[in-house]
């Protein structure tokens, strides 16, 4: 199956140290990326999107605008069909050419300015083998998918790294993003 491929000019002369995988199906990845843009800009950071076969030729032109015009590396694969969500993130996590991933859901937003440089600054100092950040749930609204969302990152393992463990390290508690219904 022949992906369609779309890049960044800043694509091939960059050598990231982390790379954020961004996998979707009929969601708008436009808003995620331009929050991640403008906080990578000076940073060894790769982003990768993968439209798993939506099919809507007008997100697919949005989306490559995007990444044609965007300032950091970043790259958009298109797959004329739908191969699943395991897929999808496996073809991105063989395309990253860094060894750390992280892997964020379209509809997910940074829930602070310093978002990807937390994550960096904890993988460039080797920090542990493997980092799982929680999330926030919006909670001025109250509906179906807030309320599931809420309850279940109440007892889930995406809970936060326990807040003295990051004051040794001299970091404050950054590693959470922010669940956002687009619609």
């Amino acid at each position: 199956m022949t992906k369609l491929v779309t890049h960044s000019s800043s694509w091939e002369s960059a050598t990231p140290f982390l790379s954020v995988l961004i996998p979707f199906y009929r969601d708008d990845a436009s808003t995620l990326f331009q929050d991640l843009e403008a906080q990578a800009k000076d940073l060894p950071i790769e982003v990768l999107l993968q439209d798993d076969g939506t099919g809507d030729s007008q997100l697919t032109s949005q989306m490559e605008s995007l990444i044609e015009s965007s300032s950091i590396a970043a790259r958009l694969y298109t797959s004329p069909v739908n191969q699943g969500r395991s897929a999808t993130r496996n073809d991105l996590q063989t395309s990253a050419r860094s060894a750390w991933v992280l892997f964020l859901d379209a509809d997910m937003r940074p829930a602070s300015e310093h978002f990807l440089s937390a994550y960096l600054n904890l993988v460039m100092e080797n920090f542990a083998d493997i980092i799982f950040g929680g999330f926030e749930v919006e909670t001025e609204k109250s509906d179906k998918d807030r309320d599931l969302h809420r309850a279940l990152s109440q007892v889930s393992d995406c809970l936060s790294l326990p807040r003295d463990r990051l004051r040794a390290h001299n970091m404050s508690p950054p590693l959470t993003y922010v669940f956002a219904n687009p619609s």
